[in-house]
């Protein structure tokens, strides 16, 4: 009993040696292969051009990374989207291929966005796919939206964010990670040299606080925001239709501000 227990472990051993071992070189070879698959996937999903510089696979430890990824897309507006770098954090031991629509950590590194229409964030009709994350994080992100977006008769309005972080959600068109914030640091700069320092901190799905810092308000503005629980959020519409919920919210905030300052001037 006690050799054949023996000789069990062993064979464990070796076979899951070999898986390794598997994974290793499936990795290595599976990355080559997988960037022109990647690329017309992308495509195909969000009616856009992409160009993908490499992947590098790392199924023992669950990693997976791209390199300058570039998307472009031209139908509802305009969208130029530049990736430095793009770090997915899977489940190891190859377990992450039979968790294809998921994944624990998201890391996206040297972001650049050129934005002409807000419609051009969401997916094509009737290609919109989701996928979860655990958690994900921005670093270096640029966006740059151009003037016909916000202010048609002045220049483009240039968001610079330092980093951003949040939590669970389900990502089914470029503006999911915004409903699922923790924190933010960024300044948003204007034409004509003006800017907006912008911090939130907060949890996704629940309460927190946007700060907003400039002397075009007056000093600094605290905003309480809620975000939208996830329950609530079943498609991209849904997004949009919360998101422009919150720029409201802050805008109204805003303006009460202005008001109150120029109250406090004609009493003065």
């Amino acid at each position: 009993m006690l050799r054949t227990l023996r000789r069990l472990l062993s064979l464990a051993v070796v076979l899951f040696a070999l898986w390794i071992v598997l994974l290793a070189v499936g990795g290595e070879l599976g990355g080559r292969a997988l960037a022109p698959r990647l690329r017309e996937q992308l495509a195909t999903a969000l009616g856009a051009q992409v160009r993908l510089g490499g992947i590098d696979l790392a199924l023992v430890r669950g990693r997976f990374v791209l390199a300058e990824l570039e998307i472009e897309r031209r139908d509802l507006g305009s969208m130029r989207l530049a990736v430095g770098q793009a770090v997915l954090e899977t489940a190891p031991l190859g377990l992450a291929l039979l968790e294809r629509d998921r994944a624990d950590l998201l890391v996206l590194r040297d972001v650049k966005v050129e934005l002409s229409s807000w419609a051009v964030l969401a997916p094509p009709p009737g290609r919109e796919r989701q996928f979860d994350l655990q958690r994900f994080e921005l670093r270096d992100l640029t966006v740059v939206l151009a003037p016909t977006l916000l202010l048609p008769k002045a220049g483009a309005v240039t968001l610079v964010v330092e980093r951003a972080t949040g939590g669970a959600t389900s990502l089914r068109s470029a503006a999911s990670w915004l409903l699922a914030l923790e924190s933010l640091d960024a300044k948003a700069s204007f034409p004509g040299g003006s800017s907006v320092k912008v911090s939130y901190r907060g949890k996704a799905g629940g309460g927190g606080k946007l700060i907003l810092a400039s002397s075009l308000l007056g000093g600094e503005l605290s905003i309480p925001i809620t975000l939208p629980s996830a329950g609530s959020i079943r498609q991209a519409a849904d997004e949009t239709a919360a998101l422009g919920k919150l720029v409201a919210q802050v805008a109204r905030e805003i303006a009460k501000r202005k008001a109150g300052q120029v109250l406090e001037r004609l009493v003065q």
